[in-house]
């Protein structure tokens, strides 16, 4: 599928590995729900590369990101059982270490995703080292810092 047609601006057919070709709605459909990577290739059809942007961390990227921030890094949570949540959503935010975040997804993940959406207010930017900096509706400012983590020789 190309990205015109996945977008909506084109009506072109989609190619289904091991089913064949299928309508641009039901592509579209199929994306939707989907993780998917970009495949590049030359007016043959063969592929000569394949997309780095993705939504989803790497294996060795989640891992790096829940032993840096532990648990739930909205101020004052402690919940341990978290999504990784992209601080700028993606894709206008990259899949990595300076745009992620352990959220928990009940309460903080979603207070966040509706603050994007001017529904909660809440807001939040990522400064280095994996601090965030929440700002509340009534505009005061919340910092939480990664986890520190003694090392034992």
């Amino acid at each position: 599928m190309t990205d015109t047609t996945l977008t909506g601006h084109d009506d072109a057919p989609a190619d289904l590995v091991g089913y064949g070709p299928i309508t641009a709605a039901t592509a579209r459909n199929i994306a939707a729900d989907s993780i998917w990577q970009a495949l590049h290739t030359d007016n043959t059809g063969t592929v000569t590369g394949v997309g780095r942007h993705r939504y989803r961390p790497s294996a060795a990227l989640a891992d790096l990101i829940r032993a840096r921030d532990v648990t739930c890094r909205f101020p004052g949570c402690g919940q341990t059982r978290t999504d990784i949540d992209h601080t700028i959503r993606f894709p206008y935010g990259k899949t990595e270490e300076g745009n992620l975040g352990c959220l928990c997804r009940r309460r903080h993940h979603r207070a966040k995703t509706a603050g994007e959406n001017h529904k909660t207010g809440w807001k939040v930017t990522q400064r280095d080292h994996g601090i965030l900096q929440w700002t509340s509706p009534t505009g005061r400012a919340y910092t939480t810092h990664p986890r520190r983590t003694r090392l034992v020789n």
